[in-house]
């Protein structure tokens, strides 16, 4: 309690957003027969070393940053918000700018105490009731919402979690979805497992099964192999209620984390699903991700020893991301040994417009003798790399660039 008290005088910044744009290269044709289809070589294995030299793929920043909590974010909102609605008067009677600013903020305080008190209050009612009066309070109802769940899972997590699955005349759905969402979270944080039960007797619906993939999400950082042996159990059993829309970035990101913890353990959780089924392809390329900055080499050897079929195309793909930038040869090599030929070109073409970039005397000559993309492919890629470093046009009648 004492937390919420000082957020909401105090939190009166904003959250600055970074987006990242990437873009890539993308060839949707047919390609030439993969080089030694049905006899496939040993890959050279990726060194620790070019792992350590090379950067994480698109799409990763490793920032670092920690983000302020939804509840922080909704108190501070609501301290704002009724600061804002009294400024006008505030105004009227201050004397100066400096004046105007202090009674801006001690109204903000004064208001905000008293709002966090009423919520408390009604957080020690019955279930239904602190709920009902949550959902009623307007612009403040998302913070309203968080103190009354917050008390609520406090003192029986399964009461908090019925009471708010089910609709109240009044209700506004974003409302209760925002609710559900809270609630499961911080459900999931204390008790992964029986956050999971409770949501998996959800009905089916996407927002449902995005609270399972939140909860397995959760139990992953603290105890992925608990993660692991209930998205197993899951996937094995009659899909039902909140399970029938579960992602396959779950797969991902469990084995990913998994991986990180025990690489043995992942490598069995991964292949133990069904040879040809999208889990087992998702759950070995999440398992890669985890597992290659660790022991790159093993991780080589193990996609080396997997037979041809989705499972290794995802792992190999998953592996390229990583090593195309430190080591493009090795990568132009691993992106070959994709049985899937649109995949095997989408790759390659990928590769070699990185390398290109940065070393294009040798991933010229390695295009002139890859037999994975056709000569149509092969001068896409040379022309638009061209066109990036300002060396040639592609587009017909438009001078080059060096020319006078």
């Amino acid at each position: 309690m004492n937390a919420r008290r000082f957020l909401i005088p105090t939190l009166f910044v904003g959250v600055p957003v970074l987006v990242a744009i990437g873009c890539y290269i993308f060839v949707d044709q047919s390609s030439p027969k993969r080089p030694g289809a049905g006899i496939r070589p040993k890959v050279a294995a990726l060194s620790q070393a070019d792992v350590l030299a090379g950067a994480r793929p698109t799409g990763q920043t490793g920032t670092g940053a920690v983000p302020l909590s939804p509840e922080a974010l909704s108190l501070a909102e609501s301290a704002v918000a009724s600061a804002n609605l009294q400024a006008k008067q505030i105004k009227a009677t201050a004397g100066g700018a400096g004046t105007v600013k202090d009674a801006i903020r001690e109204e903000a305080e004064r208001s905000g105490q008293e709002f966090l008190a009423e919520a408390e209050k009604h957080g020690a009612e019955d279930p239904k009731a602190a709920l009902a009066w949550a959902f009623a309070q307007g612009e403040r109802a998302r913070a309203a919402l968080d103190v009354v769940i917050d008390i609520l899972m406090s003192k029986d997590p399964a009461a908090a979690f019925e009471a708010v699955r089910w609709p109240q005349s009044g209700d506004k759905p974003v409302l209760r979805n925002y609710g559900l969402s809270v609630t499961v979270d911080r459900w999931a944080t204390r008790d992964p497992g029986a956050a999971a039960r409770a949501v998996a007797t959800l009905s089916p619906a996407p927002g449902n099964a995005h609270l399972m993939e939140r909860v397995l999400a959760i139990w992953s950082e603290t105890d992925a192999q608990g993660a692991a042996e209930c998205l197993k159990s899951l996937a094995s059993g009659e899909r039902s209620g909140a399970v029938v829309g579960l992602a396959q970035s779950s797969f991902v990101s469990v084995g990913n984390r998994l991986a990180v913890e025990n690489p043995k353990s992942a490598t069995e959780w991964a292949m133990g699903y069904a040879a040809g089924t999208p889990e087992r392809t998702s759950a070995v390329a999440g398992v890669v991700t985890g597992w290659y900055e660790k022991d790159a080499k093993a991780v080589s050897n193990w996609l080396n020893d997997m037979e041809d079929g989705a499972a290794h195309d995802a792992g190999v793909e998953a592996l390229v991301q990583f090593c195309m930038r430190p080591a493009p040869e090795v990568a132009m090599q691993w992106a070959e040994d994709v049985s899937d030929p649109k995949k095997r070109s989408f790759l390659t073409a990928q590769v070699a417009g990185n390398w290109l970039t940065s070393d294009p005397e040798k991933a010229e000559a390695w295009l002139k003798k890859c037999e994975s993309l056709d000569a149509e492919q092969k001068e896409t890629i040379l022309a638009n790399s061209r066109l990036a470093r300002g060396v040639g046009a592609t587009v017909p009648g438009m001078p080059d660039k060096e020319s006078k």
